[in-house]
């Protein structure tokens, strides 16, 4: 029974939006959290955050540079929560399928977050 108690955990932590199945983005996503969660304390704080964010290919973000605030907007749009200033393993597939929907494409869309 703890393997399958743990495959449902692991399951579970790449399922983000709860629907039952992993998508592509959602491996990615745990991928891409992990790379950034430096200090291992499964959440990503705004400073791993922000070595992501300008870490990610122009074509993603509308071949602009993001300034701080706009980082830290779109940081503090994704920590639904407002917990401790820190985003959670859902919160961040919640960034990682606004970029993936081209979302975060555009300055003038990403500037709405604001």
């Amino acid at each position: 029974m703890d393997f399958l108690n743990d495959l449902d955990q692991k399951f579970r932590s790449y399922d983000v939006d709860d629907s039952g199945t992993i998508t592509w983005t959602e491996m990615v996503a745990h991928s891409v959290f992990d790379q950034f969660d430096l200090d291992g304390s499964n959440a990503i704080d705004y400073k791993e955050f922000k070595k992501c964010v300008q870490r990610l290919p122009k074509r993603l973000t509308g071949n602009h540079d993001l300034d701080e605030k706009t980082i830290r907007s779109i940081f503090e749009l994704c920590d639904s929560a407002g917990d401790d200033c820190t985003m959670s393993r859902k919160e961040f597939g919640t960034f990682v399928e606004a970029l993936s929907n081209g979302e975060l494409s555009s300055v003038e869309l990403t500037q709405s977050y604001l």
